[in-house]
């Protein structure tokens, strides 16, 4: 009767089994039957980029910390106002402290991860705030 033994050529390939083990290797016994068993793939995260640092904002300081994470593990560089790319190497993440000039700057983070790339551009402002000391003539002060 069906399903109460097994049956196999003589290249032992079973078109009805008992156990996983009568079928070939990517085949597994189900309801007496060989089957192709599911091809289960890794599911792949897409890389992604967060920027904690800088922010899209004014600064009054001289230097600026870059400070970033990606979802997964990739190589990156950055350039400030379009000067030369600057490596970080290859991680989850990354810092480095920036030496923006005065005014409007803007940095671009670029990673890439097997066939992906991501880029992410922040544009941010440095205002150096100017202390001016006021000299008063005595005759003022009196």
């Amino acid at each position: 009767a069906f399903g109460t033994q097994k049956i196999c050529t003589a290249t032992h390939e079973c078109v009805q089994c008992l156990e996983s083990a009568d079928c070939a290797a990517d085949y597994e016994c189900k309801s007496n039957s060989c089957t192709k068993k599911p091809v289960i793939t890794e599911e792949k995260i897409p890389l992604g980029m967060t920027v904690s640092s800088p922010q899209n904002r004014e600064y009054s300081t001289t230097e600026v910390l870059l400070l970033f994470e990606t979802t997964k593990e990739s190589s990156c560089s950055y350039k400030l106002n379009n000067a030369n790319s600057i490596q970080l190497g290859k991680s989850n993440g990354g810092q480095a402290a920036l030496n923006p000039k005065e005014g409007t700057n803007t940095l671009t983070i670029e990673c890439a991860a097997e066939e992906e790339t991501k880029t992410s551009t922040i544009q941010f402002m440095i205002k150096k705030t100017h202390m001016q000391i006021i000299t008063l003539p005595e005759s003022l002060l009196s």
